[in-house]
């Protein structure tokens, strides 16, 4: 549709004992963008109370974040949340459900926790194994040269009867214990552990009846130090193990969790969006209101749904826009509810992105992609470098969740862009930046490089200046029209009239391009007769000169007083005029962007071709074409960004400024349809 969707408003009233049954009709049909019933008149009836937050609301939505917390880490961070159905609201108990996802998460936790320690021991290992490779013969820290370093060296004997407790009792420290060998009933041993535990280390050898003694000479060599790491390196090993049994561990749990999770979050979302339905309930002592915006073309099967759920025992009003703006003196709006093909969505996404349409005036979407298709390939016009982007919107569409609209929309405008560079290229015979098909219109590359065009229309840089001049009196032109036609749906005739962009202001830019090209076409001597100058430019400037009274006149017709000041309405009328003539002269010439972006596009690649030729000799020597590729892909990188800004820049400030007005609101209706991103 062109215009934005007709909407009716409907204010209801049911049995307070068909509450619940309605609720559920609403959820499920997914069409009511409510309005609170006291923004309405009467709605500040005493007798009427406004809806109440259920206070299990804000539980409701807190509890099912964190189990999309879950269900995200558990099936990965692309999870598409299911649509829901009414058959979801079940009985179930808030608190009960906290409990169970409080146990699960403490259990979670504790496993964390463990694998964190065991990180810690890790890291200490490895520290310690980096410092005694740094050490020579260990024999030479033990004693009084332990007191400088990171590392501790403790040698001496214990009870053999104690050795393996003594060993096992270390288990819990960084820490390395070598037996040295078996005398006389003692086992001899070299402990290694960090400076800073050396405390702790000594406490529990005292437990054991450690006696130090110096190392015998022949554990002093290289051969301790070796084992010394061998024994660290199998710690950090064994630790690792462990840490990978805790992360089996998790997921594990986490899988064994994942259906529960996954019902109960469909349970908690419908609940949530059965109370907030409900918060816009307002209600007397036996009944319940309800008032919202529903698309006119929906109108009767939301009527069906009330009056099934109701069992036809109901008020219904309808009302449409027009008429709630003028009961409501403006406070109440409709909402905004754009109608496009899938295939115009990103567009859709260009225009909401900027503000939302006022309602009931033109849906600009389909100006805008053509707009901006034109300008991306007069930018970007190369058939090959299309196909690139072409390939990588339909990568990133291929890679990208459901759930993630947005990069959806982002993913077919890449394409689409890619699509406009491709039929460009091919119209000027650009293929990488080399001539490997005749153009279809001219030579692009040939122009910028002072040659032949193929096209005897096209002789010079000027000619592509040219394009982008009319292309954008055709883009202002087109949004005057779109103006004048909003301003007549809404009855604004003095605006119409005028405005900068009403008709007088449209009058003067046709005779202002009128008189530029004569001017251009006489080589810059001559200028249009007197009678088209008077026509075209004194008269609709006495026209305007009349707006100040019409409005004087028009005030005091609605009893309005409105003092009038002659200097300040001819100061108010002069400025006007210098804003038209240098408001639309500035508008079209900045549209020669696109030709100075199409020129640097151009240029750009012939300067990488020449880099390659006068490096290597030719662009079929592999470091020349290496080169070349680089080159393109750098044009690409940055000239496809700034041609996808520059088409977008100039839809808003170019286009957009003629007749956009974003004042909308965009429609929101409570629908189990609703997606989380």
């Amino acid at each position: 549709m062109i215009f934005t969707q007709s909407m009716s408003h409907l204010t209801a009233l049911v049995l307070k004992k068909d509450g619940e049954a309605c609720t559920k009709a609403l959820l499920d049909l997914g069409l009511l963008d409510f309005v609170e019933i006291r923004e309405l008149p009467g709605g500040s009836d005493n007798r009427i109370s406004p809806g109440v937050i259920n206070e299990q609301e804000g539980r409701l939505t807190e509890t099912r974040k964190r189990l999309e917390t879950f269900i995200r880490a558990a099936e990965s961070p692309s999870w598409v949340p299911p649509v829901l159905s009414v058959d979801n609201l079940k009985d179930f108990s808030i608190d009960q459900t906290e409990k169970e996802l409080d146990t699960f998460t403490a259990g979670l936790q504790e496993k964390k926790e463990r694998q964190r320690v065991l990180q810690q021991e890790i890291l200490r290992m490895e520290e310690m194994a980096r410092q005694l490779a740094l050490y020579g013969s260990v024999g030479d820290h033990i004693g009084a040269a332990s007191e400088s370093g990171y590392l501790a060296f403790l040698s001496g004997t214990v009870p053999s009867g104690n050795a393996d407790a003594m060993e096992a009792a270390f288990n819990d420290m960084p820490s390395v214990v070598l037996r040295l060998g078996v005398h006389d009933n003692d086992t001899a041993f070299l402990v290694i552990v960090m400076k800073k535990d050396e405390p702790r280390a000594d406490r529990l050898l005292s437990g054991f009846s450690w006696q130090s003694q110096p190392l015998d000479r022949q554990h002093s060599g290289e051969e301790v130090k070796t084992g010394a790491l061998g024994e660290l390196k199998g710690r950090i090993a064994s630790v690792r193990d462990a840490q990978k049994k805790i992360e089996q561990d998790i997921d594990g749990a986490m899988k064994a969790r994942l259906p529960w999770m996954k019902e109960t979050w469909q349970l908690l979302r419908t609940k949530e969006l059965y109370f907030s339905m409900q918060d816009h309930f307002s209600s007397t002592d036996r009944t319940i209101l309800f008032s919202g915006w529903v698309p006119a073309s929906r109108q009767k099967d939301m009527e069906k749904a009330i009056r099934d759920a109701s069992h036809s025992v109901c008020a219904l009003d309808w009302q449409k826009a027009d008429e709630v703006n003028h009961l409501t003196e403006g406070a109440v709006k409709a909402p905004v509810k754009l109608d496009n093909p899938k295939a115009l969505k990103p567009f859709e996404m260009l225009v909401t992105n900027y503000a939302v349409p006022e309602y009931g005036t033109i849906d600009p979407t389909f100006f805008v992609a053509a707009a901006y298709l034109i300008m991306f390939g007069l930018m970007f016009g190369d058939a090959g470098h299309g196909l690139v982007l072409v390939l990588l919107g339909t990568l990133l569409h291929r890679f990208t969740s459901a759930a993630k609209e947005g990069m959806k929309n982002l993913a077919r405008l890449i394409q689409y862009c890619g699509f406009s560079a491709v039929a460009a290229g091919i119209l000027f015979g650009s293929y990488f930046g080399l001539p490997a098909a005749p153009p279809l219109w001219f030579n692009f590359h040939a122009l910028v490089a002072g040659h032949s065009s193929g096209n005897p229309n096209y002789t010079s840089i000027y000619s592509i200046l040219l394009i982008t001049i009319y292309f954008g009196i055709g883009v202002i032109g087109t949004g005057l029209v779109l103006n004048w036609t909003n301003l007549l749906r809404k009855g604004r005739w003095m605006h119409l009239i005028f405005d900068k962009g009403g008709l007088v202001g449209g009058w003067m830019y046709a005779f202002g391009v009128y008189t530029g090209f004569f001017f251009a076409k006489s080589s810059y001597r001559e200028l249009p007769s007197a009678s088209i100058l008077l026509v075209g430019f004194a008269l609709p400037a006495l026209v305007l000169l009349i707006k100040e009274p019409m409005e004087h006149l028009l005030h005091r017709k609605h009893g309005q007083k409105r003092k009038v000041n002659i200097m300040t309405w001819v100061m108010e009328w002069i400025v006007e005029l210098l804003e038209i003539f240098s408001g639309y002269l500035a508008n079209t010439l900045s549209f020669m962007r696109v030709a100075g972006l199409g020129i640097a596009h151009v240029s750009l690649m012939m300067a990488f071709s020449q880099i390659a030729v006068s490096t290597t000799g030719s662009l079929a020597n592999p470091l020349g074409l290496l080169i070349y590729i680089a080159g393109n892909v750098l044009v690409i990188a940055l000239e496809g960004l700034s041609a996808g800004i520059q088409s977008l820049r100039l839809n808003y400030y170019e286009f957009f400024s003629k007749y956009f007005t974003g004042a909308g609101k965009a429609y929101m209706p409570i629908s189990l349809k609703d997606r989380i991103e």
